[in-house]
């Protein structure tokens, strides 16, 4: 799918499950599953060894994941990368 900037969008999975790993409390990303929010950046990520390559949107959820506690590796409160294979596009930038 071709996701905008400022679309608005669902977290259906993380790395294209719905059932948590084995991980700490603050990598627990699969708490965002059923969580809508905002794309706010794409990048490209490359895969060398297979010679394939990901789109990651920085995601911006509402204030209520903040009593998740999880790890933000960004600059962006309450922004998350997702895998754009794990999101659901809610409404486009034009229709929103």
């Amino acid at each position: 799918m071709n996701f905008l900037l400022n679309d608005c969008v669902k977290m259906e999975s993380f790395f294209g499950t719905k059932v948590c790993s084995e991980v700490g409390i603050k990598q627990n990303y699969w708490k965002l599953i059923s969580h809508t929010g905002k794309v706010i950046r794409k990048r490209e990520i490359t895969h060398l060894a297979s010679n394939g390559s990901e789109l990651q949107l920085l995601v911006k959820f509402g204030d209520e994941v903040d009593k998740y506690n999880l790890s933000c590796h960004n600059e962006e409160k309450n922004a998350f990368w997702i895998l754009d294979s794990d999101l659901e596009l809610i409404s486009t930038k034009s229709s929103a």
